[in-house]
This record gives C-alpha cells, structure tokens and sequence, in this order.
C-alpha cells in the first residue's frame, strides 16, 4: 500500500494534464477576444472612411481576406507563446510541489516545447507571407500615387521594423529549440546510465533555470512584436481617413495639369 502512494506521489499528478487542456483551450478562447477585436476595429475604420471604394470587388475581398489570416496567424503566435509561457509558470510549480520531480518528468516537459517549436516557425512564416501581401495591397498603390511624396514614410517603417521582428524570432526559434534538445540528449544520456530517478530541488531549478533561458529571448522579442503591431494598427486607423482626400488632390491636380502639357 504504502509503495503505490509512494510511487502515485512520483507521477505528474491527473489534474496537470486537465489544467493542460484547460489552459489550452482558454487561449483559442482568446482568439475572440484578442484577435477579432481588431479585425472589426480596422473593418470599421474601411467601412466609415470608404477607402476601399478604390479597388475592384475581387481586390476588396482578397485584401479583407489577407488582413484576417494575418492577424489571425500573428495572434496565433503569441497565443502559443503565452500557452508555453503559462505551462512554464503553472505546470512547472504544481509538479515541484509534489517533492519529487523525475528525470522522465522533465523529459516530457522539454519535449512538449520542442514539439511546438515547429509550429511557431509554421505560423512565423505564414505571418510573413500575409504581412507581405498586407503591405502590398494596403500601402504600394497608395505610395506610387504620392510619388516622392513622405505621406506614409512612419508606416513603411513600422512595416519594416514588424518584418525584421518576424525574422528574428526564426533564428531565436531555432535556437530555443536546439538548446532544448539538447537538454533532451543529456537527459536521455543520463536516464541510459542511471535510469529514471528523483531529481533534488538544486537539479530541478537547474532545469528550469535553463528552459527559461532558451525561451525568454522567444518570448521577449514577441512582446515588443505585439506592442509595435497594437502602435501600427492605432497609427493606420488614424491615418487611413486622410488617403482617399489625398488620391482626390492628386487626381484633380493631374486633371488641371494635363491642358498644360497639352498646350506645351
């Protein structure tokens, strides 16, 4: 009797895996609330402003339809990363409350991570292709009809930055989970030599202490991610309203200039 509690008490206990889902399906919950918000905000921005007036209906649909996967797939990242983030700060704890964390225990942790790393470079470069074609159908029409004209200069930068921060969360990505696996091999190493075993508190902090240090710069750079995309969003609703004011300056301005040319 006493050695089936001693070895329930070595096991990650049922509830984990339940928060595990839990926690899970919280964050796709957080799709609508994070993500939709600023779909409908932007949505209303074109529907009040009439800018898309501009554009053929098949344009209309492929730029609306380009703007939701991109969002989509960016939020999906940082959902993801708050996921990893929130396994890391609760799943962590609760199993280092029961007093003795195996080798095998950690293994399944490390690996869990690693086995979403591919998924974060999935949803990267798919976010990279959307954003590309974001900036295509929302701003490069608009910049040849400016000419050398700076209208726009703040928000081709702020584009610029977001793609940099995207291509450097692929290295940092790769890295993260290159690290990780190599913890996974020693820990592999070990468990060959000694077996499964109980790790002490000094081995258990260790760990984590480098899981974090793997995952942090993962999870930094994807902070200053959202900031510079929540700035971009606030700053493109606030200048979309003067776009099609100054498309209509400029085609007027074309009208008076051709007699001139004409007549020259």
């Amino acid at each position: 009797m006493e050695s089936l509690q001693k070895s329930s008490e070595t096991e990650i206990p049922e509830y984990d895996e339940g928060a595990r889902k839990l926690l899970l399906l919280g964050y796709i919950a957080r799709i609508f609330t994070q993500i939709f918000p600023y779909v409908g905000g932007i949505g209303l921005v074109i529907s009040s402003t009439g800018w898309l007036r501009h554009y053929s209906r098949v344009e209309k649909k492929l730029i609306l339809l380009i703007l939701v996967l991109a969002l989509m797939v960016s939020g999906l990242l940082h959902i993801y990363v708050d996921y990893t983030k929130s396994l890391l700060t609760y799943t962590v704890p609760s199993i280092a409350q029961e007093g003795e964390v195996k080798l095998s225990e950690i293994k399944e942790l490390l690996e869990l991570t690693v086995a979403g790393m591919g998924t974060v470079l999935d949803i990267i470069l798919y976010g990279l292709l959307a954003l590309t074609f974001t900036i295509e159908a929302f701003i490069i029409k608009y910049v040849a009809m400016l000419y050398r004209k700076a209208f726009y200069s703040w928000l081709w930068i702020m584009f610029i930055l977001i793609g940099v921060l995207y291509f450097a969360l692929i290295p940092t990505t790769i890295n993260a989970a290159n690290g990780i696996n190599e913890m996974i091999n020693e820990i592999n190493e070990t468990l060959q030599v000694e077996g499964d075993r109980v790790l002490n508190e000094s081995e258990v902090i260790s760990f984590i202490m480098g899981f974090t240090s793997f995952l942090f710069p993962v999870m930094a750079i994807s902070v200053v991610l959202f900031i510079v995309r929540l700035v971009t969003m606030i700053l493109s609703a606030l200048g979309f309203h003067k776009i099609p004011k100054v498309i209509e300056r400029l085609k007027l301005f074309q009208e008076l200039k051709r007699p001139v040319q004409q007549g020259s």
